[in-house]
Formats: structure tokens, C-alpha cells, sequence
């Protein structure tokens, strides 16, 4: 979009900036110099900014210690300073500096070199031009925090509004967790109400996953914190009134980040789509496929090899899948912001398709409805349009002589790289395109022609290769430049209604009876139409569709082989044996297909996978049992333990203390022990959930015990794991010492243990620091059990 006469005025209105004394961002006891810096844009009028300060090294440079001075123009962390103004003067350490000015996606940047002495006074311009031409669009960040209400980061109210401002962002919706946030009266007191358009949202924070609902109203109660069901949960946010008349968006947050993830709470299976826990529900508009500033959701670790931090799986491909089964959810990226510096604000964003280019303007229900519609896209870098046959994204589109034509231009501000545009059709990659290699805004506009024969969905995701540092600083892994685009669906058949591919591929399936005919039209289809064919098959019972498994565990594609994978799990047949173990040996270097080959291994000849299953444990490579250790636990044999009791906490110093001391249970007999249960599907026993509420079980001890019967003296394997370190004994005997600060993890230890015939007493201390605190346990022979 372009800048306003309003945003103008707006900013020109904003108080003016005190020449001296300058603003002692540096600690005043120390050797210092001052800056004066201005930003102008092309105009040559003064506007909000960045500025980051490298050293010689091009690494932080830690300049700025007090963050809070001026806290009404600047917001400051180390090496990082927004100004509201696009002026002012502060204090700066000597040094050697290398300082860029920027302003978000659409905007040039200016690099200056700085060298500050003692008592020195340097001035700097640093001019910034609009370089993308948004017009018709506005920035938006849906996932954004501050201290103030979420209790962590390091952003305050009017820190996280002088952000946005610098950024380029546009629409801000508040979302801190369970806290409906306001930031009008913020930008009031800054003065920037027509230079931003934001709304009140909460990512409400329950048990069953973290959810972003927009837009809200401040005063209204927040929604159950201890919301379990998503079908409740969903509906309760839908009935929120509002002042723009709009049905709240809810929009999933990273959905596969480990403990917090929506669908690893509802146990969504990543290949067939089908939810384990009756808590799920498919009620939602949008899912975050990038999060955080590293876009974390689009990789998956399995595959690509990179920092995925606490993701599983891949949220773009799982969003290709739920595209493929017809549902039109939106693909959305957040930058999650919670700080000043650490996670920038508006990296990703979202490009929304908006009636105004001001910014303050901007309409709350038009943008809900270009949501909804799919008229936008996702961001961490270039400025893409596309249309196909003329609809635009969220579209519906007719193909022509079994074709369609796609028009697409790609834009980046001069510091950000295109390498390339891949061509997505129904999840696959049908086409990639280079992109020219230079430096100016328009990288690409032309047209393409895609062959179209069956309905489909077309999306487009443009890459670079070159990092976005110094600008976006990385945290865990560099951050790339990726746009994800909503896709256009295509009547392929010209039959004036649109089938899904998950409709086709059963279609498919149901009329299979020539091997031979089937075999053409598989090789017709692509490895994610072949997938959801597969995913029709595995229940049937038919010796043609057993074949087709068979040729999906060969696929050279990975999401053909897990589907092929997940359909001989449900067939169940032992014919399909020889062709697992196979596929198995190809996928050792996939730890997730790793998993679903010993799935269907275990479904398919349950005696001969166990072996494989029991070997796993002795393996040099964990990575399948250390990623996945839940589930690897549910397919070995034996049941958790689950009746267990208690007795404690006990508390000392520090937790090598709590492990080494002998406490009462390990000196007497009559204590007393309360009875405790663990969850029968996990084995987890929660050891928080037994405090009273006057309790504390932090930097304590408790001691947990369970009986088991065996029906003769056996050596047999068990899998553990506790938060935090523990000593297990073994009919009095100490048979493992874990020292460690971590969370429980099921299969964390497997250990051999012998038993006698009879009962056997097995007994837990567990200490916990802070944070999670409790066990897991499980005796994985199916003749040892908690009753006799």
C-alpha cells in the first residue's frame, strides 16, 4: 500500500523530539558518544524505522542497556532501536558499527557505517524508499504479544506498538494469552491512531491447544482456560459479539509445536487426517503454517534436514492434506511475537485484500471476509499475485481444453531474495520456475500454462536461498525468504461442481478391478492423489487394492509410501508382511516412516514385528524411539502401569541433594503412602495433579510404587521416564540412577530387570526442580501384570 495523507499528518503531529540532553540509552557512568539519527522516506519527510547495529564482525553489538528511556518514541533492546519519530538523538558506546535502517517487507534499506568515541556527536540520514507496491493490500500480523498481559517476552504495551509502526505493519491484532488485549488506548497516547489499524484477540491458552480468536471485545469474559473440547471451545468463541458484527476467526496456532499443539492434543493422525481423541474438531478458518521468525511449520525435520526447534512433522504439507480432503481452510503466519528484538514482529505476516491503502482505515469485517474467502497469503519475504483463468486466490476457476492459465508476479524489496516459484497442484509440485537473478523489485510477471485434467486446487510458494540477516536476526537457524499463496480451485471436468481428491482417489479405488487398468490410471495420478487413493484401500479386504498397497510402499514419494504404510495398517493382512519389512529398510533414515512401517509391521504380522519392535531398544540409531517414543511405547507389548502409590514430597536444597538423601522411605516402614492413578492409554501418572492446594512440589521428592506379578522368576525389558532425574529400585535392589533435569518421556530408559515369581515391588524417588513432575512405566512382557 502506499502512504496517506492521514498517516502523514499523523506522524508529522507526533511530539517533537528533544535535542539535548540525548536519550541515555547507553549506562551513563560509562564512556559513551551521542548519535543523532534521522530516517526519511522518499519524500524526505521523516518516518518511523529500525535500526540495527552490528559490530566489526557483523554480530549483535550489545550497544543499548537502558531500554526503557523515552519509552513515548523509542523502544530499545542491545542492538536494536525503534523509533517512532524517525529521529532523535541517543547516547551509544564507542565503537565500531555497522548500522541498517529498515521498515518491514515493502521498504528499502540503508546501511551506514558509525564510529563512536568518547564524547564524540555523530549524525546519520538514512533514506528508506517504498520499493513494493502493495496496492490493494494491507500487512497484517495475527499473533502478537507483550509482557504486560502474557506475563512473558520482554515487550511492553507501547514497546509492541512502536514495533509495529516500524515494521510496516498494518493490522495488528492483540492476541496475549488468555487476556483480551487493547492497544487503542495505547496508539491514543502515542498519537498514532491513523497509522494503524489493530483489534482486540486473545490466544486463548487451554488444555486441548492454543487458539487465536479475533476479533473480540476488551471487556468481555475470556473464554474456559481449562477448555479440553475443541467442539465447546470453538462454539463458545463463535457466539462472541463484537462491535464490527463479524463471526470471530479461529485461527490454530502452530499446531505441531510439541506440548501446546492442538493436534498432537487430539492425537491428529498426519497422514490420514483422522483425530485419536473425540475433543476435535474441524470448526477452525485458518492454521498457522509459519511461526515464529524461522517460519517453523513449513519444514519438516524428518525430511529437510533443519532446526524444526519443538515442530513436528510439517504444517504445510498436513495443510496440502486437508486441502486434498475439501476442507478450504486458509493457510495464515505469525510471527508470535513477544519481544522487542528476539522475535521480531511482522516476520512472517500476511497480505490481506483490503477496499483501502490507509492504514488507519482499514475495515475489521472486510478484512474477516478476505480471511475467510482466502484472499490472502502468507509472507516472510516477497510480495506475490496470482490468479488462475482470472479468479483471484480463494477463487473458483474452469479449465479450458484441459488447461488453465496462471498469471503470477513476484515482487521483493531490493534485500530480499527470489530464487524460485514452485507450482503446487492437489499438494505436489508440478512446476518450479526460476526466478532472475538480480536486485529489482519486480522479479517475475508473466503467465504459465498448467495441463488440468481432474479437479484440483493450484497454490504457489516462492523461495530464496540468501538468509534475511542482518535485518532478521537468527535465533535458532537463518530465516529465508518464503511466501505460501491460497489456492484457486479448478472445475478440471467441466461438470460444474468441484470433487476433492480424497473423493476422486476413492472413486478410484471403488472401481478398481483390472490390475492392469488400475496400474494406468495410478501412474496418471500424482504421489499425494496416489496417497489419498491408498487411504480409500486399507479397509476393503480386496486382494486389487492389497496390489496398489504394494505399489505405494515402492513409491519413490514419501507421502505414497506413508499412505501405502497407514493403508496396510488397517488391512491388517499378513500378505503384506514381506513387502513392510522392505519398505522398512528403505525408511530407517526417516524416523516418522520409520514408525508407520513398524505400525503396519505390528498390524500386519504382530509375532514377527515384535522382534523389530524389542530390537529397537538396542539400536546405535534412536532417533525413531527418541522422536516418537509415545507412540513406539503403544506397539510394544505389556501395559503401563497405572495403579500406583505415593508418599511425600520431601524437600532439601538442590536436587543432587533430594536424589542422594535417604528420606523416610527408604529408612521406615510405616509412612504415609496414598494412592495414586495414572492414565490408562499413556501410563503417564501426573504427579502435579496430586498436590493439595496448599502444596508446592517444586525442588522436592516423592516417592512412587507400584506392584507387579510375574508368573516365574524372568529377566524382562521395562520403558521408563520421569521429570525429573530419579533412583529406581527393584524388590529393594537399585537397578537405575538418572541425575538429569528434563520431562518425562516414555520410553527414556529401558533397563532389564529381573523378577521372581510372584509379587514384585518397584519403586520410584523422583525429584522435580520446577515444571512438569511426573512417571512413566511400562513392563513390556504381556504374562507380567498389576494383578495376579
Amino acid at each position: 500500500m502506499r502512504i496517506t495523507v492521514p498517516l502523514l499528518a499523523s506522524l508529522l503531529a507526533l511530539p517533537a523530539v528533544a535535542q539535548d540532553p540525548a536519550v541515555p540509552a547507553a549506562a551513563p557512568d560509562a564512556p559513551h558518544g551521542v548519535l543523532t539519527f534521522t530516517i526519511v522516506d522518499e519524500s524526505n519527510l521523516t518516518t518511523p524505522g529500525r535500526l540495527t547495529f552490528l559490530d566489526a564482525s557483523l554480530k549483535p553489538a550489545k550497544v543499548f542497556s537502558r531500554h526503557r528511556e523515552a519509552p513515548e518514541r523509542l523502544a530499545m533492546r542491545d542492538h536494536v532501536l525503534y523509533s517512532i519519530n524517525g529521529t532523535d538523538r541517543v547516547t551509544v558506546p564507542p565503537g565500531s558499527y555497522r548500522v541498517f535502517a529498515s521498515k518491514g517487507l515493502e521498504w528499502s534499506v540503508a546501511e551506514q557505517s558509525l564510529v563512536i568515541t568518547q564524547g564524540s556527536e555523530v549524525s546519520l540520514r538514512f533514506a528508506l524508499r517504498r520499493e513494493v507496491d502493495t496496492t490493494g493490500w494491507v500487512s497484517g500480523d495475527f499473533h502478537l504479544h507483550t509482557l504486560t498481559h502474557s506475563g512473558h517476552g520482554d515487550a511492553n504495551l507501547k514497546e509492541r506498538v512502536i514495533t509495529f509502526l516500524g515494521e510496516g505493519v498494518e493490522f495488528a491484532v492483540a492476541t496475549d494469552h488468555n487476556h483480551n488485549t487493547d492497544y487503542h488506548p495505547t496508539m491514543t497516547e502515542l498519537g498514532v491512531n491513523d497509522a494503524l489499524t489493530a483489534v482486540t484477540g486473545n490466544e486463548v491458552s487451554v488444555p486441548v491447544g492454543h487458539f487465536n480468536a479475533f476479533p473480540l471485545e476488551p471487556d468481555r469474559e475470556i473464554p474456559d482456560v481449562n477448555a479440553k473440547d475443541a467442539k465447546v471451545l470453538f462454539r463458545m468463541i463463535r457466539q462472541e459479539p463484537n462491535r464490527y458484527g463479524v463471526t470471530p476467526i479461529i485461527q490454530v496456532n502452530h499446531p505441531r509445536w510439541s506440548t501446546i499443539d492442538y493436534f498432537g492434543r487430539c492425537e491428529l493422525d498426519p497422514v490420514t487426517l483422522e483425530a485419536g481423541r473425540d475433543t476435535w474438531s474441524w470448526g477452525f478458518d485458518t492454521v498457522e503454517i509459519f511461526n515464529e521468525n524461522e517460519g517453523f511449520g513449513y519444514f519438516d525435520a524428518e525430511v529437510d534436514k533443519v532446526e524444526v526447534s519443538k515442530s513436528k512433522h510439517s504444517v504445510l504439507h498436513e495443510w496440502f492434506k486437508i486441502l486434498n480432503s475439501g476442507r478450504r481452510i486458509r493457510a495464515v503466519g505469525n510471527s508470535d511475537s513477544h519481544d522487542v528484538s528476539a522475535e521480531l514482529a511482522g516476520y512472517p505476516r500476511n497480505f490481506i485484500r483490503s477496499a483501502t491503502d490507509d492504514p488507519g482505515a482499514i475495515s475489521v469485517s472486510q478484512i474477516a471476509e478476505s480471511i475467510r474467502s482466502g484472499a490472502v497469503f502468507t509472507t516472510i519475504g516477497p510480495f506475490v499475485e496470482f490468479s488462475v483463468n482470472g479468479a483471484p486466490m480463494g477463487g473458483d476457476a474452469r479449465a479450458e481444453n484441459g488447461a488453465v492459465t496462471a498469471h503470477v508476479r513476484v515482487q521483493a524489496a531490493s534485500w530480499i531474495d527470489c530464487d524460485r516459484i514452485k507450482v503446487v497442484v492437489n499438494g505436489d509440485v508440478l512446476q518450479v520456475i526460476p526466478v532472475p537473478q538480480h536486485r529489482e523489485v519486480l522479479r517475475f510477471d508473466g503467465t504459465l500454462t498448467i495441463a488440468v485434467t481432474r479437479d484440483c486446487w493450484i497454490s504457489l510458494i516462492v523461495e530464496g536461498d540468501d538468509p534475511l540477516a542482518p535485518i532478521v536476526t537468527p535465533q535458532q537457524r537463518p530465516v529465508r525468504p518464503i511466501a505460501v499463496l491460497n489456492p484457486v480451485w479448478v472445475d478440471g471436468d467441466g461438470d460444474g461442481r468441484w470433487t476433492s481428491p480424497r473423493q476422486q482417489g476413492q472413486a478410484l479405488m471403488a472401481g478398481a478391478d483390472d490390475p492392469m487398468a488400475l496400474k494406468r490410471a495410478w501412474a496418471k495420478r500424482g504421489p499425494s492423489e496416489r496417497a489419498e487413493a491408498l487411504l480409500a484401500a486399507g479397509s476393503s479386504g480386496r486382494a486389487i487394492h492389497r496390489t496398489a498397497i504394494t505399489w505405494g510402499l515402492e513409491d519413490r514419494h514419501r507421502i505414497t509410501r506413508l499412505a501405502a504404510a497407514r493403508a496396510a495398517e488397517r488391512s491388517a493382512h499378513k500378505a503384506l508382511a514381506p513387502a513392510l519389512a522392505v519398505a522398512r529398510r528403505r525408511a530407517r533414515q526417516d524416523p516418522y516412516a520409520d514408525l508407520a512401517m513398524l505400525r503396519a509391521h505390528a498390524a500386519c504380522d504382530p509375532d514377527g514385528a515384535r522382534a523389530a519392535l524389542l530390537a529397537l531398544l538396542d539400536e546405535e540409531d534412536q532417533r525413531t524411539l527418541k522422536r516418537y517414543d509415545a507412540e513406539v511405547a503403544r506397539l510394544l507389548p505389556g501395559q503401563p502401569v497405572t495403579e500406583w502409590r505415593v508418599c511425600g514430597p520431601y524437600r532439601k536444597a538442590n536436587l543432587k541433594v533430594l536424589l542422594d538423601f535417604p528420606f523416610p522411605p527408604e529408612t521406615s516402614a510405616e509412612l504415609p503412602w496414598r494412592a495414586a492413578s495414572a492414565d490408562p492409554d499413556t501410563g503417564y501418572l501426573d504427579l502435579l495433579a496430586l498436590r493439595t492446594e496448599t502444596e508446592r512440589l517444586e525442588q522436592c521428592a516423592l516417592y512412587c510404587e507400584a506392584t507387579v506379578h510375574s508368573p516365574d522368576d524372568r529377566e524382562v525389558r521395562a520403558a521408563l521416564g520421569t521429570d525429573d532425574g530419579c533412583r529406581m529400585w527393584v524388590n529393594g535392589e537399585v537397578v537405575l540412577e538418572d541425575r538429569g533435569q528434563h520431562d518425562a518421556a516414555p520410553m527414556a530408559h529401558s533397563p532389564r530387570i529381573k523378577l521372581k515369581k510372584g509379587a514384585n515391588v518397584i519403586r520410584f524417588k523422583v525429584v522435580n526442580g520446577t515444571g512438569g513432575y511426573g512417571v512413566y512405566l511400562r513392563i513390556l512382557d504381556d504374562a507380567v501384570n498389576q494383578h495376579p
